[in-house]
């Protein structure tokens, strides 16, 4: 749940209803957002960090709360147990793969282990920005 605690909260109105806006700020002392088209000429750390925060297409409404993004840097904190956990899951699915790390339901239960968010999120997400984080998933295992 270390990513929920991060997040920044905003209330916003919606016919007249009030509910959570969340939104992960890159850090400000890095820059802040890359934007798209960006060349990555900063050191290598500093981009790596950049390169972690998912912006999706359009505010995704999920259980009274808007997310206009994810930051994924939380995949720095999985550990080798939690790899397992995911495995796991992804094999009782009963999908059958050489590469699973490169199948959007494998990425979707990394996502979910390591952002503390009900599997559920990812499920009603858009295909768009499930394949953003399937991306971001990606590139962190194989970078």
């Amino acid at each position: 749940m270390k990513a929920a605690d991060e997040r920044n909260m905003e209330l916003a109105a919606e016919n007249g209803e009030e509910r959570n806006v969340f939104q992960t700020e890159q850090p400000e002392e890095k820059g802040g957002r890359a934007a798209e088209g960006d060349s990555g000429e900063d050191s290598e750390g500093e981009s790596d960090d950049l390169d972690m925060y998912v912006k999706f297409s359009k505010p995704y409404v999920f259980e009274d709360d808007t997310y206009e993004g994810l930051d994924m840097s939380c995949l720095e904190n999985l550990t080798t147990d939690d790899l397992t956990e995911i495995e796991k899951k992804f094999y009782k699915q009963g999908i059958a793969s050489f590469n699973p790390e490169n199948t959007a339901v494998y990425a979707k239960i990394v996502a979910w282990k390591a952002t503390g968010l009900p599997i559920e999120f990812f499920n009603q997400l858009p295909v768009r920005d499930m394949l953003k984080i399937k991306s971001r998933v990606v590139n962190f295992f194989y970078s």
